[in-house]
């Protein structure tokens, strides 16, 4: 009887960037590893910040962080940032040594090359900054849903929507993320993911040409980590989410995960996950890995 794998050795044989060209999916597009000048050009205009701008999303992100993590858990984090630099700590933090105020904050980022965010991306570990420099979170609790429940609720809810997947994703990263704004840095590092074949962009239209939501997140073995959803027409929401989960499942992942269990989240149909639970689960999909670009639409059946 074969002995099951250890994290190390499941993660270790994940491929490096350098290494993306000879294993692509079958029936999934092979992704450009390198942007060409035309690109960069596009994604520095597109990512770039005024003072103002940036001062605004400063405040919008220590607005949420205040609201939910409360100034307890803004100081901890302070506390953390500050004993963090004074010992020039990097590499990727445990999860199981989170914070609980505030909630599942682990570290600061030294890393975000797509090698580093993957493996952290593997471990349970996501990016994300309120306020200050970039942070590793770990949840204490993960907001999840299986692909297969959401197709049961009801097999023709997504009948009226067509999804476009994989086009013009640096207009998702520029888009408002009210909770945790996305910093220039994090959407170059989100970028190159997309470059890899690992991060995906989609949004859903209805049979009249109206927008109903859009998105973008990261594939993880067989889960699918959300970077944000955004639902403008909370009318076509239930449709969205079975569209977008109709997808997944034929690419062949098996969960979709929204990090934290916000109302909106519960809303929708997702349920809590104790973090142990969550990253044995993540584990155990890293063997099921596809990697390069969906197909650009897709239309309910």
């Amino acid at each position: 009887m074969t002995a099951p794998r250890t994290a190390a050795q499941i993660l270790a044989a994940r491929p490096s960037n350098g290494a993306l060209a000879s294993l692509f999916s079958a029936g999934v597009e092979q992704p450009l590893v390198h942007s060409n000048a035309a690109l960069r050009a596009l994604r520095k205009a597109r990512f770039s910040e005024t003072p103002m701008q940036k001062a605004l999303r400063v405040a919008r992100a220590a607005h949420a962080a205040l609201a939910r993590d409360g100034l307890a858990g803004c100081l901890a984090a302070l506390d953390m940032m500050a004993r963090e630099k004074s010992i020039a700590a990097d590499g990727l933090p445990d999860p199981d040594g989170a914070l609980a105020t505030p909630d599942g904050l682990c570290g600061m980022v030294s890393d975000l090359s797509v090698d580093a965010l993957m493996a952290a991306f593997g471990r349970g570990l996501y990016p994300s900054s309120h306020f200050g420099p970039l942070r590793w979170w770990a949840p204490a609790m993960r907001a999840v849903v299986r692909t297969a429940d959401v197709l049961e609720r009801d097999e023709r809810a997504d009948d009226e929507l067509a999804l476009v997947f994989d086009s013009a994703f640096e207009d998702h990263l520029a888009a408002d993320i009210d909770d945790a704004p996305l910093t220039p840095r994090l959407k170059w590092a989100y970028s190159a993911l997309f470059d890899a074949g690992f991060a995906h962009c989609f949004e859903a239209f209805a049979r009249d040409g109206a927008r109903v939501g859009s998105g973008f997140g990261v594939a993880v073995g067989d889960v699918f980590v959300l970077g944000a959803l955004r639902i403008p027409s909370e009318g076509h929401a239930r449709a969205f989410l079975h569209a977008l989960a109709r997808r997944l499942s034929e690419l062949g992942y098996e969960m979709i995960d929204a990090r934290r269990p916000t109302w909106r989240a519960m809303a929708l149909g997702f349920a809590p996950m104790p973090r142990s639970v969550y990253n044995a689960r993540i584990l155990l999909g890293l063997a099921h890995e596809r990697i390069g670009k969906w197909s650009e639409t897709a239309k309910a059946a």
